[in-house]
């Protein structure tokens, strides 16, 4: 579990879900500042952007592990250090990150551990692969655009999916080379993950017991802030 006592604080917003869903294709940009945090330089902390979009309840999690074969050496001095980066396509058809896997080092064949995703069978993914590099300028290695059922679908095959990079020398923005590289699903699990609902319909019965002390112990019991 990541221990927030242990990372860096970028900066924070505020906002109203009425805020997000009254705006224009429910985009709302905030920019990120600080309250009880002092740190220097208060106009470089950036933005924000929070994008709503409506879907239907789904309780299925879904547990992939993913492997690529061929990947290209970007690195002058070393094998590449991919990692995937995984995308929703939202409605207007741009790419919310939803989670990604850990750098493999030196590694032109990686396996990266299991990913959990909360998806609809017809949500279409975007999974790119990049090469890491410690600016935060990562390469683009490849990617591809599948939807949860394709890459169920790719697991039961066993096939790999080739992957592609935009045209560098086409006029037509939607231009795409193909590479040798290839992306496989080695494993596909689906789980269902049980509400509070689903307990109480079946059954599940809760018992609670409050005990009060009335006695000095704890102060003058009159005031609240000492029960």
């Amino acid at each position: 579990m990541l221990k927030l006592e242990e990372q860096q604080f970028l900066g924070e917003a505020i906002c109203n879900l009425s805020d997000v869903i009254t705006k224009q294709n429910r985009l709302f940009t905030l920019k990120l500042g600080v309250s009880e945090h002092n740190l220097p330089n208060p106009s470089k902390f950036g933005e924000l952007t929070v994008q709503a979009e409506e879907s239907a309840g789904s309780k299925a999690l879904m547990e992939m592990v993913f492997h690529c074969s061929d990947l290209e050496i970007k690195d002058l001095l070393s094998k590449s250090d991919p990692f995937l980066l995984i995308s929703r396509m939202s409605e207007n058809g741009t790419p919310v990150p939803i989670c990604k896997t850990e750098v493999r080092k030196n590694d032109l064949n990686p396996k990266w551990k299991p990913v959990i995703m909360n998806l609809q069978q017809e949500n279409p993914l975007m999974i790119e692969c990049f090469n890491f590099s410690s600016n935060g300028k990562h390469d683009l290695v490849g990617k591809i655009v599948k939807s949860v059922a394709e890459l169920e679908n790719m697991y039961h095959s066993g096939n790999g999916e080739n992957f592609f990079v935009p045209a560098s020398n086409a006029h037509d923005c939607h231009s795409k080379e193909v590479l040798k590289s290839q992306v496989y699903v080695e494993k596909y699990l689906e789980n269902s993950r049980h509400t509070f609902i689903d307990y109480i319909s079946a059954g599940c019965q809760l018992n609670l017991m409050v005990a009060i002390d009335y006695t000095g112990n704890t102060g003058d019991w009159r005031y609240t802030t000492v029960l």
